[in-house]
């Protein structure tokens, strides 16, 4: 298919160079051969008018993607016949200075190049990657016509005839290595074997993908602990408030190989990390991950991604901050899982300005593997992903380094879109970076593996402020008309809850703001708001939940009231970002239903005992890896602050069910009513919504003295039918439902 779109496209090319613009060189890597105006050594791209007539290039595109062909757009620019252009394949897509950059670059022996016309809607050029070693470029021999060559001394902007021409002898090799990334007791000599002895095997130790400039492979490599060695990377300033590693951090050895031939790489690169300790398979109960890439991609002051940099590279989101990595994931008992190319990128608002960051891994199919195939957590049967974060801890508020992470494993039994999560230690650059929280993502291929949803538009809507309303896929129309719809509807109305009940998946909006309430999150809901639906007349609207590192701390915090009130002057969040449960809440039903499933979980997912026993799980799965953690960020200050932060932690959680209880009672009174009240013989307690346990019943005379006694399971309707037998009097009824006690006055005449 591939080799008939291109026989298709170089016979186009030659019906159309009358007509058109030719691609007259490239050059894919350039080191000497050409400087842009800010000094840098992009690849380029020549354009040539081959006459007869002026050419407009707006309405030409430039692509390496043949399914993608209008990736790059030319301005308007006007080349005259004979006339040459050259554009910058530098990936930062602007004009300016006199000078055309690309929104790509190119990559050596992979990327095709391709030129296409609006105006006829197909390419009119193409070239096909071949070997051209660095600063040679490959083009017309002859201006603007067949054959090509590869010409030793290239010439941009000018005129290709008469160019020196070479044919370089290259030969298609494989690379293997004696050892497997892993981890090893003892130090130990690595040996690098190819099969054409005409080629040569280059390799780096300090991550830089290697080429023809790397270290030259004639004997074997030792690998041994580099703890000792002083470190490259971890003294880099990452961020604000960073502090230098009080001690060297331990290390792991990464090599990085492939081979040459003719000046070109004629084998696929090698990336595998080495860790030599005695103790290295009971180091880290945990994954182990290794990253690696170009030390400039990370730290570089022009583009390093995880740097402020000349840029303010690290707040950046356009995809020329996406950078090209290696992911090694590692057992904890050193056996490989996962070995991979990605794609890799900063994550997160505000955490992006701390030293520890997040950082995103893409599987794509360029690399050959389109998904990170391991079941990565077992609260899920998934075992695929598409997309995975490295979650910093540094925004923490709790300092627990798990805040985030529990909160998501508490919700996983509810109706939520909840983010699987687990820890992990993160070596970048073969240097220890530390506790991450390996975690899925919310988006499209979330939605793809955790409801089966695959060949359906999505629309994915973030609200991060008032003026920050966006969409993450898809577009903003079915959200303005959820808006538009609750703005105009008397919720109170039962037709009009009814019409609701099919746009919004209602027992997902209470488990989601039950789970906000609950944690009481100091950071929603005038930030981390995001749902979800299929474009289709049979969806409803979803909530993600995410970002709970601002939460626990405020274990009286009376959100409820917030929400139930009509008095803006009682709002601390602004009013867009309540508008929708309040809206919701305006209906009895919802209210009754929130309410029930409210004191549910408080007896059981939220109650104290779980909360307290999961906080006790989390601790002694971080305990091991906090020491090392704390000397390399220093955040928390030590291990005993840690333990006080978990402590203050336990303390919120034996405070916030009974408070929110409270609340609740005091917000919606008791969630039941008595009739007949007086009664006679016989009295009927129903509950607003239904149930899903056991109540006791307790009678008391005004005395205080038990009179009555009985357990009861509420019948299909949530109500029960109590037969007293008490004689006249005023008697007090205590109601226990989900661990919880409630009162009511009653009459028996």
């Amino acid at each position: 298919m591939k080799a008939g779109l291109l026989v298709f496209l170089l016979f186009a090319s030659m019906a159309a160079f009358s007509q058109n613009p030719v691609i007259n060189e490239v050059c894919y890597v350039n080191r000497l051969s050409l400087t842009s105006i800010e000094g840098k050594s992009p690849d380029w791209i020549e354009i040539y008018n081959p006459g007869p007539g002026t050419i407009n290039m707006n309405g030409f595109y430039l692509s390496d993607k043949s399914d993608n062909p209008l990736k790059w757009r030319f301005p308007e620019y006007l080349i005259e016949p004979g006339s040459f252009l050259i554009v910058f394949a530098s990936d930062d897509d602007k004009v300016e200075n006199g000078e055309m950059h690309t929104n790509f670059s190119l990559s050596l022996m992979e990327d095709n190049l391709y030129l296409f016309s609006s105006s006829t809607w197909s390419f009119v050029d193409s070239v096909v990657a071949e070997c051209a070693p660095a600063d040679h470029s490959l083009g017309c021999i002859a201006d603007g016509s067949f054959p090509r060559g590869v010409f030793t001394a290239p010439t941009p902007g000018r005129s290709n005839t008469g160019a020196d021409t070479t044919i370089i002898d290259f030969h298609p090799d494989s690379l293997s290595l004696s050892h497997i990334g892993g981890f090893y007791e003892d130090p130990f000599y690595l040996q690098l074997f190819n099969s054409n002895s005409e080629n040569s095997i280059y390799y780096t130790l300090d991550c830089n993908e290697p080429d023809d400039r790397a270290n030259l492979y004639d004997s074997p490599v030792y690998i041994y602990d580099r703890s000792p060695e002083p470190f490259s990377y971890s003294g880099i300033e990452t961020g604000l408030n960073w502090k230098e590693p009080t001690s060297n951090m331990f290390k792991a050895s990464v090599i990085r190989a492939v081979v040459m031939s003719g000046g070109c790489p004629a084998s696929p690169s090698i990336t595998c990390t080495f860790f030599v300790n005695k103790e290295m398979k009971s180091r880290y109960p945990v994954y182990v991950f290794s990253l690696s890439m170009n030390p400039k991609d990370l730290f570089g002051n022009d583009e390093g991604m995880y740097v402020y940099g000349n840029n303010e590279n690290c707040f950046k989101k356009s995809k020329k901050y996406e950078k090209d990595a290696h992911v090694e994931v590692f057992s904890p008992t050193g056996e490989i899982i996962i070995s991979q190319n990605v794609t890799s990128k900063i994550q997160g608002r505000g955490s992006r300005s701390r030293p520890q960051k997040s950082v995103r891994i893409y599987a794509k199919e360029k690399y050959g593997t389109d998904y990170f195939n391991h079941a990565f957590f077992p609260d899920k049967s998934i075992d695929r992903y598409k997309r995975l974060a490295l979650r910093g801890v540094f925004g923490d508020h709790g300092r627990t380094l798990f805040t985030d992470d529990i909160c998501h494993t508490l919700s996983s039994g509810l109706n939520i879109d909840y983010m699987a999560t687990t820890p992990v230690v993160v070596f970048l650059e073969g240097e220890y970076w530390g506790i991450h929280n390996l975690r899925e993502i919310n988006d499209r291929y979330y939605i793809e593996a955790n409801h089966g949803i695959t060949d359906e538009i999505i629309d994915i809507i973030s609200h991060e402020g008032i003026d920050y309303l966006f969409a993450d896929d898809g577009n903003l129309d079915s959200y303005n008309e959820l808006i538009s719809i609750l703005e105009t509807l008397d919720m109170s109305d039962s037709a009009s809850y009814s019409q609701i009940n099919e746009i919004i998946d209602i027992d997902n909006s209470i488990d989601f703001f039950i789970t906000q309430i609950y944690f009481s999150n100091t950071d929603f809901p005038a930030a981390n708001s995001k749902l979800w639906k299929p474009r289709n007349d049979n969806s409803k609207w979803r909530w993600f939940l995410f970002d709970f590192d601002a939460v626990m701390v405020r274990p009286n915090f009376n959100q409820i009231f917030e929400y139930i009130n009509d008095d803006r002057s009682v709002d601390i969040s602004p009013e867009w970002s309540l508008f929708v449960f309040k809206k919701l809440l305006k209906n009895s039903a919802y209210k009754n239903k929130f309410y029930l499933r409210f004191l549910q979980l408080l007896g059981s997912t939220f109650s104290t005992q779980n909360v307290l026993n999961k906080i006790d799980e989390f601790e002694k799965k971080y305990e091991p890896l906090v020491a090392e953690h704390v000397v390399r960020w220093h955040y928390p200050a030590d291990v005993n602050t840690w333990k006080y932060h978990v402590s203050q932690m336990k303390n919120a959680a034996l405070q916030r069910a009974h408070e929110i209880a409270e609340q609740l009672n005091a917000s919606f009174g008791n969630p039941f009513i008595i009739c007949p009240n007086p009664s006679s013989v016989f009295f009927t307690v129903s509950f607003f919504d239904k149930i899903y346990d056991y109540c006791r019943i307790k009678i008391y005379s005004v005395k205080g003295e038990p009179v009555f006694y009985g357990v009861f399971t509420p019948d299909d309707d949530s109500s029960m039918r109590i037969e007293h037998g008490l004689g006249p009097g005023i008697y007090i009824v205590e109601v226990e439902l989900y661990g919880r006690l409630y009162h009511e006055r009653i009459i028996v005449v």
